[in-house]
């Protein structure tokens, strides 16, 4: 199956905030069930400790249970988390990462193209209202879950080049495989999300009526994932495009796929060598 690039809905600005929360709400619930918690805790986990890191940025946290469900993977108590987006989810992060004191978020919009050239001429970023940063960034890692498919081949490589700059290891987690059965699993992703609303607790009430109106009376945010699932699928790529895309970077890879319950996800870690490589 070839590589193709359309559009997802998720990506697009146009769509409105409260919409946004609501799909990735239920995005992270598909993916927990899918498995993604369980390759997060024991092959990501042991990633970041073999990395010896003391930070990790995600980029594009959604709705930062994946990050918090890492958090509690990670054996050393003192590496310290930040969520970033392109569309930072405040309210939900708020609630979220409130009982994680690990775990922090930046407020402004952090993107592929602005993560490289912001970091590398402030060596920080400002973290939400405690006052602390994000320094000596060559201790850091970078995060991606479900998140690099968005960018295109040409960004990707930039993307790759700006973090390389920066001499910081990358670990990438991808939640489908372009195949037949990664696609099949990306279309039907709608479906089971059908059952998302019975699931939430602790929500108002008027949220609650728009999960139920938005998943039943008319499924927008079954249709959406259904969509982007199989552009997702059809955007992953395989090892020899990872290798291509890293090509003369001082990175050392590492592509692991088949991961999970239903041997669906894929895991590459890029480790910074510099001159070492």
């Amino acid at each position: 199956m070839r590589y193709v690039y359309h559009f997802e809905f998720c990506e697009r600005p146009e769509m409105p905030e409260w919409l946004r929360g609501d799909f990735f709400r239920s995005l992270g619930w598909l993916q927990k069930s899918f498995g993604l918690h369980q390759v997060l805790k024991k092959n990501v986990a042991q990633i970041l400790e073999e990395l010896s890191v003391a930070q990790v940025i995600e980029l594009g946290s959604g709705s930062g249970e994946a990050l918090v469900a890492l958090s509690q993977g990670v054996q050393n108590r003192e590496v310290r988390f930040f969520a970033t987006d392109r569309f930072p989810k405040v309210g939900l992060w708020e609630r979220c990462f409130s009982s994680h004191k690990q775990i922090e978020f930046i407020t402004s919009p952090v993107s592929f193209e602005s993560v490289g050239s912001g970091l590398k001429s402030s060596r920080e970023l400002p973290s939400q209202d405690k006052g602390t940063h994000i320094k000596n960034l060559p201790n850091a890692a970078l995060l991606l879950i479900s998140t690099l498919h968005h960018a295109d081949p040409k960004q990707t490589r930039l993307f790759f080049e700006q973090v390389a700059g920066l001499k910081m290891s990358i670990v990438i987690v991808e939640p489908l495989e372009r195949n037949i059965r990664g696609a099949l699993l990306g279309l039907f992703a709608g479906v089971p999300s059908l059952l998302v609303p019975l699931f939430f607790k602790g929500i108002a009430v008027k949220e609650r009526l728009r999960f139920f109106f938005l998943h039943w009376i008319i499924p927008v945010v079954p249709f959406v994932l259904s969509h982007d699932g199989l552009v997702s699928a059809l955007r992953q790529r395989r090892e020899v495009e990872w290798r291509e895309l890293t090509q003369g970077l001082p990175y050392q890879l590492h592509f692991q796929d088949r991961l999970g319950p239903l041997r669906n996800f894929s895991v590459l870690t890029l480790r910074y060598v510099g001159d070492g490589k």
